[in-house]
């Protein structure tokens, strides 16, 4: 009898929970099905009046996401008044200069690749907005910190558009030289015994002091910004270098990870932050990894090094603290290599959509979702309170590998040093 009275006592309490949905299906419920990856008009009421709209990506090869992402790009930019592309892994400087001076420096017709370090954007699904970047038609901004084989020059070349003087008496063969050494020893046969770090070191102090004398004279003018927020950059390019880069060779050494992503994550919002209040009426799309976009990514958990994500403060976070309700960020997300009960296998078991969109901002704080974990494929498979994380999710029923363009003629990569030190001996 008492066993019997046990049993019912637990029907009872469980009793509610059979047949009841899970936080996952639930949110699933919310899916807003798009036409194809082309069709964005429901999210045009929601996005029209931000600042900042993050496109978050799961995988820097991910073909049919990217796709996706060019799509929204040009939506955004040709129909919601969107003023410039932002790019994680685009050059900084590289990205002012090089509309207007790509051939005094490399001899070459301005084009996509001499603003980025990576080959993975340039691909097929890619191709229509690298056709607007290099036809003048979209504006892009690079923010990143990783160094570049122009970077150097374009420095001088700016110095020089702001005073002359200051680029007199520095010796600029030597400054490149400890630059390469620094961020590309792999790539030059100069032996590292040559590195000269204390010129390198008094050399940009003494730019930056040259520089900060000129913006008392001259206050408002924007080249004086950018060149002292390209000397924070080098400053952090060696910094990053002596703590010995953001990516270590050994992935397990998640010290080094940490330490890399948050200074890196640090600058890359403070590039965009800088541009943002110099340009005061533009308004910013930003593509990225979902990782660096992520508004909190201590709400999640990564198993193999539990309080890694709570000490890593990224991108989005300082943009999130900056810009509040004018950032919005998209994590882009599709079922592929998630677990059965992950929120986007539920979308695509219950829902008849190869694509679809959830606004989490008016759920973020409703009684059924406030503060519940749940499953989700947005930064890999993991459990995380993702409406914190996250301002909405952009679902794809199945992503694809990207397809490479041919004949890509990479300015970023070490091929082009050799080049670069070419067209300076036929100089000589």
């Amino acid at each position: 009898m008492k066993h019997l009275i046990l049993l019912i006592a637990l029907f009872v309490h469980f009793l509610p929970a059979f047949g009841q949905a899970t936080i996952e299906e639930s949110i699933a419920a919310h899916i807003v099905p798009l036409k194809s990856n082309n069709d964005f008009e429901a999210m045009d009421e929601i996005l029209k009046d931000k600042r900042l709209v993050i496109l978050g990506e799961a995988s820097h090869f991910a073909g049919s996401t990217f796709k996706i992402k060019t799509n929204l790009v040009k939506h955004l930019i040709y129909n919601l008044g969107f003023d410039v592309l932002g790019f994680e892994c685009g050059f900084f400087l590289e990205s002012l200069l090089m509309p207007e001076y790509a051939k005094e420096i490399t001899g070459e017709e301005f084009n996509f690749t001499h603003i980025i370090y990576t080959p993975v954007w340039h691909t097929e699904e890619c191709k229509p907005i690298l056709d607007d970047i290099n036809d003048g038609k979209i504006s892009v901004f690079g923010f990143d910190i990783q160094p570049s084989f122009t970077g150097m020059q374009c420095f001088e070349l700016l110095l020089k558009n702001i005073d002359k003087n200051i680029v007199d008496g520095v010796d600029w063969e030597k400054m490149q030289t400890v630059y390469d050494v620094l961020n590309f020893p792999s790539s030059i046969e100069q032996c590292t015994a040559e590195l000269d770090e204390l010129y390198y070191i008094e050399q940009i102090a003494s730019i930056k002091n040259q520089l900060l004398r000129q913006k008392q004279k001259q206050p408002h003018n924007v080249l004086i910004d950018y060149a002292l927020q390209g000397v924070k950059i080098f400053k952090e390019q060696f910094a990053n270098i002596k703590m010995g880069g953001s990516d270590p060779v050994d992935d397990s050494d998640y010290e080094a990870i940490i330490a890399g992503n948050r200074l890196r994550d640090k600058m890359m919002a403070d590039n965009i932050i800088w541009y943002l209040e110099n340009n005061p009426d533009k308004k910013m799309v930003v593509w990225c990894a979902s990782f660096h976009g992520a508004r909190d990514l201590s709400q999640t958990v990564l198993p193999e090094f539990p309080n890694m994500y709570f000490r890593t403060p990224l991108m989005g976070e300082y943009l999130s603290e900056k810009y509040g309700d004018q950032l919005y960020s998209i994590a882009i997300s599709s079922r592929d290599h998630t677990h059965p009960d992950c929120l986007e296998s539920v979308i695509a078991r219950d829902y008849d959509t190869d694509f679809g969109f959830i606004d989490f901002v008016p759920l973020r704080y409703d009684d059924n979702y406030f503060n519940i974990p749940f499953k989700s494929n947005v930064i890999g498979t993991k459990t995380g309170k993702f409406m914190q994380v996250f301002d909405a999710i952009y679902f794809l029923r199945s992503d694809k590998w990207s397809t490479l363009l041919k004949e890509i003629k990479w300015f970023a990569f070490p091929s082009h040093y050799q080049m670069r030190n070419n067209n300076k001996s036929s100089e000589k």
